[in-house]
Protein backbone atom coordinates (compact mmCIF):
# COMPACT_ATOMS: atom_id res chain seq x y z
CA UNK A 1 0.00 0.00 0.00
CA UNK A 2 1.24 3.42 -0.62
CA UNK A 3 0.84 5.93 1.95
CA UNK A 4 0.91 10.04 1.91
CA UNK A 5 1.45 10.94 5.68
CA UNK A 6 0.78 14.87 6.41
CA UNK A 7 1.98 16.49 9.49
CA UNK A 8 2.81 19.84 11.08
CA UNK A 9 5.52 18.33 13.15
CA UNK A 10 8.62 15.91 11.99
CA UNK A 11 11.00 14.53 12.67
CA UNK A 12 10.56 13.04 16.82
CA UNK A 13 11.71 15.72 19.02
CA UNK A 14 9.77 18.17 17.08
CA UNK A 15 6.66 17.52 19.33
CA UNK A 16 4.06 14.79 20.00
CA UNK A 17 2.76 14.46 16.14
CA UNK A 18 6.31 14.10 14.98
CA UNK A 19 6.59 11.33 17.41
CA UNK A 20 3.82 9.68 17.00
CA UNK A 21 4.22 10.15 13.09
CA UNK A 22 7.69 8.70 13.05
CA UNK A 23 6.05 5.37 15.08
CA UNK A 24 3.54 5.05 12.73
CA UNK A 25 6.13 5.32 9.23
CA UNK A 26 8.51 2.99 10.57
CA UNK A 27 6.33 0.20 11.41
CA UNK A 28 4.26 0.82 7.86
CA UNK A 29 7.61 0.46 6.59
CA UNK A 30 8.45 -2.19 8.56
CA UNK A 31 5.13 -4.27 6.83
CA UNK A 32 6.43 -3.48 3.69
CA UNK A 33 3.88 -0.46 2.75
CA UNK A 34 5.66 2.96 0.80
CA UNK A 35 5.66 5.70 2.95
CA UNK A 36 5.91 9.64 2.56
CA UNK A 37 6.09 12.39 5.11
CA UNK A 38 5.37 15.16 4.16
CA UNK A 39 5.92 18.08 7.01
CA UNK A 40 4.51 21.47 7.10
CA UNK A 41 7.22 23.92 7.65
CA UNK A 42 7.26 27.88 8.19
CA UNK A 43 11.00 27.67 7.93
CA UNK A 44 11.92 24.81 5.23
CA UNK A 45 14.98 22.30 6.17
CA UNK A 46 15.75 20.64 3.44
CA UNK A 47 14.67 17.28 4.45
CA UNK A 48 14.56 14.69 2.01
CA UNK A 49 14.81 11.67 4.40
CA UNK A 50 14.57 10.08 7.75
CA UNK A 51 15.60 7.21 9.26
CA UNK A 52 14.65 5.94 5.04
CA UNK A 53 11.82 7.06 4.77
CA UNK A 54 10.71 9.29 2.30
CA UNK A 55 10.19 13.05 3.27
CA UNK A 56 8.79 16.24 1.67
CA UNK A 57 8.40 19.53 3.15
CA UNK A 58 5.96 22.46 2.44
CA UNK A 59 6.38 25.80 2.97
CA UNK A 60 3.56 27.71 5.12
CA UNK A 61 2.96 30.66 6.60
CA UNK A 62 3.91 31.62 10.24
CA UNK A 63 0.89 31.10 12.81
CA UNK A 64 -0.84 34.00 13.65
CA UNK A 65 -3.84 34.68 16.13
CA UNK A 66 -7.39 33.82 15.05
CA UNK A 67 -6.81 32.47 11.71
CA UNK A 68 -5.13 29.52 10.33
CA UNK A 69 -7.16 29.72 6.60
CA UNK A 70 -3.46 31.00 4.85
CA UNK A 71 -1.60 27.98 6.02
CA UNK A 72 -3.97 25.65 5.43
CA UNK A 73 -4.47 27.10 1.34
CA UNK A 74 -0.70 26.77 1.50
CA UNK A 75 -0.01 23.81 3.16
CA UNK A 76 -2.85 22.23 0.44
CA UNK A 77 -1.18 23.66 -2.84
CA UNK A 78 2.53 22.21 -1.56
CA UNK A 79 0.79 18.82 -0.62
CA UNK A 80 -0.74 18.22 -3.97
CA UNK A 81 2.49 19.15 -5.21
CA UNK A 82 4.40 16.40 -3.08
CA UNK A 83 1.27 13.46 -3.99
CA UNK A 84 2.56 14.50 -7.74
CA UNK A 85 0.93 12.05 -10.06
CA UNK A 86 1.73 9.19 -7.96
CA UNK A 87 -0.94 6.59 -6.70
CA UNK A 88 -1.70 6.73 -3.19
CA UNK A 89 -4.13 4.57 -1.87
CA UNK A 90 -4.50 6.52 1.73
CA UNK A 91 -3.87 9.48 3.44
CA UNK A 92 -3.35 9.70 7.05
CA UNK A 93 -3.09 13.21 8.83
CA UNK A 94 -1.79 14.11 11.88
CA UNK A 95 -3.86 16.86 13.51
CA UNK A 96 -6.63 19.38 12.06
CA UNK A 97 -4.03 21.40 9.54
CA UNK A 98 -3.13 18.57 7.85
CA UNK A 99 -6.29 17.28 7.71
CA UNK A 100 -8.01 19.72 6.45
CA UNK A 101 -5.40 20.40 3.59
CA UNK A 102 -5.15 16.60 3.07
CA UNK A 103 -8.98 16.78 1.76
CA UNK A 104 -8.49 19.96 0.14
CA UNK A 105 -5.30 18.74 -1.82
CA UNK A 106 -6.46 15.34 -2.67
CA UNK A 107 -9.88 15.21 -1.98
CA UNK A 108 -10.46 11.53 -3.69
CA UNK A 109 -7.73 9.60 -1.77
CA UNK A 110 -8.83 7.52 1.57
CA UNK A 111 -8.62 10.04 4.56
CA UNK A 112 -7.65 8.94 8.07
CA UNK A 113 -7.29 11.57 10.85
CA UNK A 114 -5.29 11.48 13.91
CA UNK A 115 -5.91 14.04 16.72
CA UNK A 116 -3.84 13.03 19.58
CA UNK A 117 -4.57 15.59 22.04
CA UNK A 118 -7.23 18.28 22.69
CA UNK A 119 -5.08 21.15 21.42
CA UNK A 120 -7.34 22.54 18.78
CA UNK A 121 -10.04 23.33 21.51
CA UNK A 122 -8.78 23.50 24.49
CA UNK A 123 -5.53 26.07 25.11
CA UNK A 124 -4.08 23.78 27.20
CA UNK A 125 -4.59 20.10 25.60
CA UNK A 126 -6.22 18.97 28.97
CA UNK A 127 -9.55 19.76 29.24
CA UNK A 128 -9.40 20.92 32.57
CA UNK A 129 -10.57 23.88 34.52
CA UNK A 130 -8.47 24.12 37.00
CA UNK A 131 -8.66 20.58 39.03
CA UNK A 132 -12.32 19.97 37.33
CA UNK A 133 -13.43 18.90 33.61
CA UNK A 134 -13.91 21.55 32.01
CA UNK A 135 -17.63 22.79 31.69
CA UNK A 136 -16.84 23.68 27.85
CA UNK A 137 -15.62 26.27 26.20
CA UNK A 138 -16.79 30.01 25.76
CA UNK A 139 -15.35 32.74 25.58
CA UNK A 140 -15.76 33.78 28.99
CA UNK A 141 -13.98 30.81 30.06
CA UNK A 142 -11.07 30.67 28.03
CA UNK A 143 -10.79 34.38 29.62
CA UNK A 144 -10.69 32.81 32.80
CA UNK A 145 -8.51 29.36 31.57
CA UNK A 146 -6.06 32.32 30.18
CA UNK A 147 -5.85 34.06 33.42
CA UNK A 148 -5.37 31.09 35.71
CA UNK A 149 -2.70 29.54 33.57
CA UNK A 150 -0.74 32.44 32.19
CA UNK A 151 -1.95 35.47 34.32
CA UNK A 152 0.67 37.86 32.45
CA UNK A 153 -1.59 37.38 29.52
CA UNK A 154 -4.52 38.53 30.63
Amino acid sequence: MNIFLTTDAFPPGAGGSGRSTATLAKALVRRGHRVRVVVARTEPRDQKSWEGIDVAEVRIPPSRYGGSRDRERAFASGLKRAAGEEAWDLVHAQHWLSAVASRLAVPRIPLIVTVRDYWPVCLWSTMLSGDAICPGCSYTRRVICVARNKPLLS
